[in-house]
């Protein structure tokens, strides 16, 4: 296993860079991931944005009439985190993934752009049912994902706007930000005073290679095919900078002491969705440390 190197890492653990053997196979992970791109323009609907396009990157594979898989990625990574899943179950599902905007393949404007979780659900819903078309289909959600995924259940509870999953797998979030665990890293990006000075110090190899020794499992180094191909996404258009923004999210899903706060209300209405459905059901895979993956 690589050394570690301490040189700029905020609390992340960094690794040397890998052979050249191991980069060959990063770059195939990644340029495969993007080979099935597709894109589209997509209007913000987020009032202080006035109405300004960015450009969504979104992908489809497995088997055509498939039955439908949604997955939906968290922060800070993308829709290549489900790479590995895609390749464990093509022959079963066809699968449809986005990087919602400032992730992934997809534009990732700076401030004074402000990312949303009922943008990104507006978003989702669009691409389901306009551009997929899904009349059915199951919905998996990671991390953000699944903030963004009970926002857009609520949504289709309020007022139908698109078709309700079959099935909805909720994975590795929380609504009650007190309990999220976050990282020194995390707490730096949500400070004004220091979220800049921190992604400007943060590499994507630094950011990616952190994410491995400390967020998967088993633990990867940066040699690793899957944390190098994260690396590059990381690096595709800059996306590191935008860390302080993306990471609103979670002051934008706050939940208050006064019951009745918008983010339970959601979590309500989403339940009631599901249980008022007879053909879907909702699964939760719920944790109360800050790890992503098992």
């Amino acid at each position: 296993m690589p050394k570690p190197v301490k040189k700029g890492d905020p609390g992340l653990g960094i690794w040397r860079m890998p052979t050249q053997a191991s980069e060959d196979r990063v770059v195939d992970i990644f340029q495969e991931w993007r080979s099935g791109v597709e894109s589209l323009q997509w209007r913000s609907s987020t009032a202080a944005n006035q109405g300004r396009e960015v450009e969504i990157f979104h992908r489809r594979s497995g088997t055509p009439g498939a039955p439908a898989l949604v997955c939906v990625h968290g922060f800070p990574t993308s829709s290549i985190d489900f790479f590995a899943l895609t390749r464990e179950l093509r022959s079963e599902f066809e699968i449809f993934v986005l990087d919602f905007p400032g992730f992934g393949f997809s534009e990732k404007p700076t401030s004074p752009y402000v990312y949303s979780l009922y943008d990104d659900a507006r978003l989702l819903l669009h691409m389901i049912s306009e551009i997929w078309g899904l009349s059915r289909y199951t919905l998996l959600t990671h991390d953000r994902g699944t903030s963004v995924g009970l926002v857009a259940l609520h949504m289709i509870g309020e007022d139908g706007a698109a078709v309700a999953p079959g099935e909805a797998v909720l994975t590795n979030a929380n609504i009650f930000l007190p309990l999220a665990n976050l990282t020194p890293f995390q707490k730096a990006l949500l400070d004004p005073s220091t979220a800049r000075r921190v992604a400007a110090e943060v590499t994507p190899e630094a950011l990616a290679a952190g994410m491995g020794a400390h967020t998967f499992m088993p633990r990867r180094a940066l040699g690793d095919p899957e944390i190098g191909a994260l690396a590059k996404c990381f690096a595709y258009n800059s996306g590191v900078r935008v860390l302080p923004d993306t990471i609103q999210y979670l002051n934008e899903g706050l939940v208050t002491r006064r019951s009745g706060s918008r983010r339970f209300r959601i979590f309500r209405s989403a339940r009631a969705l599901c249980g008022a459905c007879t053909t879907t059901s909702l699964l939760f895979e719920w944790r109360t440390s800050s790890g992503r993956r098992s």
